[in-house]
């Protein structure tokens, strides 16, 4: 017992900087289920040949959508005694937030170099880098165009400018009428994401993985073009066809991302293991806040197939549910989350639900024996 007393006093040590309150953001409460999108040092940091990841959360009664797939492998092995591997993988994701159909578009290519500590290959350090394009638009087909709204998907200090000025300039260039069906569309901007990862293993009881991403450090721009249908449906209006000498493209520098994650995998028996754990971001002055405990019940005594089942909670905003199955290479999860914050009256109580299904690839090559030679006489 004092053994996983000095474990859990790690693994709460590890997460005491995250807290916070929560932030409307694109997030996951299954966010294991998309290794990617939480840390690119994730890439490769598994037992077999290829994995693949799908998600689906749907919150507020399809209000925001956020579909996302990956795909990773660790490639090659490299390093003296082959020890160290690099792993390659690819995430797509497609955010689809409130009432003016805020939507981005994630494409990237990852990439980790995992660096083995020790002899026994308990301990790995990986660096992780990721790389792509991510594309936006913002759109409103009613009259719900509004300072609030606008203040809810921008900075209020980007570009310099407030929500007001914003929704008053496009007033002003393209009438009321239009602003009712303003639409803004972003072509593809690059991002540079980097992750840290370590993870150890303990006397084959106990694994902790601690984790740290900065996505977007570099603060690329972000374009738009604002254009909208006149009155009538015909023709396309744009800010530079009202006004020749004003460009309709906007620039606003998007603000980087910061996350934190930790976890601590415990067998307490030969049935029955505990996993706690925690994910952090923060952006542009706003944070988010994840803590969970699920525990896995071992159905067969070869430990192929795990029970799964726990509680989160989002600080601030929502306590979360967790079921799920591992069997054999697959891992199976669903989450519900219960909102507890004002704004669980104004969605009407329609709270997020999420599924998630992964897959391990195995691809083992048969050993290569050379053949052995008997001598009659021994």
């Amino acid at each position: 017992m004092k053994y996983f007393n000095k474990l859990l006093l790690v693994f709460i040590l590890s997460i005491g900087v995250a807290v916070g309150v929560q932030a409307q953001d694109i997030h996951y409460t299954m966010y294991n289920m998309s290794p990617l999108l939480t840390n690119p040092a994730n890439t490769g940091a598994f037992s077999g040949t290829a994995r693949i990841n799908g998600i689906y959360r749907s919150q507020w009664k399809r209000t925001y959508e956020t579909p996302s797939v990956s795909a990773d492998s660790p490639i090659v092995s490299i390093g003296k005694k082959k020890k160290d591997w690099i792993g390659v993988g690819l995430l797509f994701l497609n955010d689809t937030a409130g009432e003016v159909d805020f939507t981005t578009v994630y494409t990237m290519l990852s990439g980790a170099y995992h660096r083995v500590l020790d002899k026994k290959g308990k301990s790995v350090l990986t660096f992780g880098l990721q790389f792509g394009s991510v594309a936006r638009s913002l759109g409103a087909q009613n009259p719900w165009l509004t300072p609030e709204m606008l203040e809810a998907q921008f900075d209020s200090n980007a570009g310099g400018q407030s929500s007001q000025e914003l929704l008053s300039e496009f007033t002003g260039l393209l009438g009321q009428e239009n602003v009712e069906k303003l639409r803004f569309d972003s072509p593809n901007s690059t991002q540079v994401n980097l992750g840290l990862r370590f993870s150890t293993e303990l006397d084959n009881k106990a694994k902790i993985v601690i984790g740290g991403a900065i996505y977007n450090p570099f603060r690329f721009k972000l374009t738009f073009d604002s254009t909208a249908t006149n009155g009538q449906g015909v023709g396309t209006i744009t800010r530079a066809a009202q006004n020749p000498n004003n460009n309709s493209r906007k620039s606003y520098k998007r603000p980087g991302v910061t996350k934190l994650h930790a976890s601590l995998d415990y067998d307490l028996s030969d049935k029955l293991r505990l996993r706690p754990s925690a994910f952090f971001q923060t952006t542009a002055g706003l944070t988010e806040t994840i803590v969970q405990a699920e525990v896995g019940y071992y159905v067969t005594d070869n430990k192929d197939t795990v029970l799964n089942g726990g509680l989160g909670y989002r600080f601030g905003d929502a306590l979360q549910f967790l079921v799920g199955l591992d069997y054999k290479d697959w891992v199976i999860g669903a989450s519900y989350d219960l909102s507890l914050s004002s704004l669980a009256e104004q969605s009407r109580y329609k709270n997020g639900f999420e599924i998630g299904v992964g897959y391990v690839i195995k691809i083992f090559k048969d050993p290569v024996v050379d053949p052995a030679i008997l001598c009659p006489k021994l």
